[in-house]
C-alpha cells in the first residue's frame, strides 16, 4: 500500500543532530530518486546536480507539493547517516556516491509520539563526531545558554504543535549545512536558538536565530535591515532586527534562505 501523505518518518543526520520529521511518501520517492541518480564510481557526482538530475522522475503528487532543494539535502544527510550515500573527499564542491551497503526496501518506520522520543534518546547516547561548529555551554559571547543536542531540542519543542516543530527543527538543520563553523546556543529564556559568527556576540549585530512561536516560526535576522532579500519575505519594524515567518515546511526555500542565513554572518 502506498505511503499515506499524514505518514512520518524520521530523517537522520550524519553528525548525531535532532532527527527530522518528514512526509513518509516524499521521503520514500525523493530516496529512491537520489539513489538512482548517485553512482558508486570514485568520483561520485555533485552534491548541487542531484536536483536536476531527479527532476521529472518523483510523482507528481510529491514534485507538486515539495521544494526540490530542502529535500534532496534532507534525505541525502539521512542516506550518510544510515551508511548508503558517503562524501567523496578532497573533492570540492562537494561530491557524494554510493558505497554499496545493502538497501532494504523501507529503511523508515512510520513515527509515534514513542519512536520520536526513543529515537532522540538513542541519539543522545551516541558520541557526536567533532565537527567545526562550536557549541556553546556557557553562550554565545559569554551569554548564559545551553548546549544544543537531541534532548535539549526535544524538551525546548515539546509544547509546540508537530508542524511548528517540524519547521523548527528543518530550519536548524540549513543553517547547520549553510554556517557550520557558527556557535549555536539554545537560550530557554528567549525561547530560541541563536546562531553566531565564531568569536562574536549578540551586540555585533550578526547573525540569526530560530524562534518557534505557536503557529508558526520566525528565522530571525538581527542585521535583517541590511539583507537583500524578496520585498515583503523580511517582516518587523525594529531598529536593525527583521525576521521570516514559516508556517509549514514548503515556505522554507533553501537557496534563498540559506544566502540570508550565510549574509546575515558578515557585516
Amino acid at each position: 500500500m502506498p505511503p499515506k501523505p499524514s505518514e512520518r518518518v524520521l530523517a537522520l543526520h550524519p553528525e548525531n543532530k535532532a532527527p527530522t520529521r518528514v512526509r513518509r511518501d516524499a521521503y520514500e520517492a525523493y530516496r529512491k530518486a537520489i539513489l538512482r541518480v548517485v553512482p558508486r564510481t570514485k568520483g561520485g557526482v555533485a552534491f548541487g546536480d542531484i536536483a536536476d538530475l531527479i527532476d521529472g522522475s518523483l510523482p507528481e503528487a510529491v514534485a507538486s507539493s515539495t521544494k526540490a532543494l530542502w529535500w534532496v539535502t534532507t534525505v541525502k544527510l539521512d542516506l550518510e547517516a544510515r551508511g548508503h550515500l558517503e562524501r567523496v573527499d578532497g573533492v570540492k564542491p562537494q561530491h557524494v556516491r554510493r558505497t554499496g551497503l545493502a538497501l532494504r526496501e523501507s529503511p523508515a518506520e512510520v513515527v509515534s509520539g514513542e519512536a520520536v522520543g526513543a529515537a532522540k534518546k538513542k541519539a543522545a547516547k551516541k558520541p557526536v563526531k567533532k565537527s567545526a561548529r562550536k557549541k556553546a555551554s556557557s553562550g554565545a559571547g559569554g551569554e548564559s545558554g545551553t548546549q544544543v543536542t537531541p534532548a535539549s531540542l526535544s524538551l525546548w519543542l515539546r509544547d509546540v504543535p508537530e508542524h511548528v516543530s517540524d519547521c523548527a527543527l528543518a530550519l536548524i538543520a540549513l543553517i547547520r549545512e549553510e554556517t557550520p563553523e557558527a556557535t549555536e546556543t539554545l537560550r530557554t529564556g528567549w525561547n530560541t536558538v541563536i546562531y553566531l559568527p565564531p568569536g562574536a556576540s549578540m551586540r555585533s549585530g550578526l547573525g540569526c536565530a530560530v524562534l518557534p512561536q505557536k503557529k508558526h516560526v520566525n528565522l530571525q535576522f538581527f542585521n535583517g535591515v541590511g539583507l537583500h532579500a524578496p520585498p515583503g519575505l523580511l517582516e518587523g519594524t525594529g531598529k536593525t532586527a527583521r525576521h521570516i515567518k514559516v508556517r509549514a515546511l514548503d515556505d522554507i526555500e533553501p537557496k534563498l534562505f540559506g544566502r540570508l542565513v550565510r549574509d546575515s554572518m558578515r557585516s
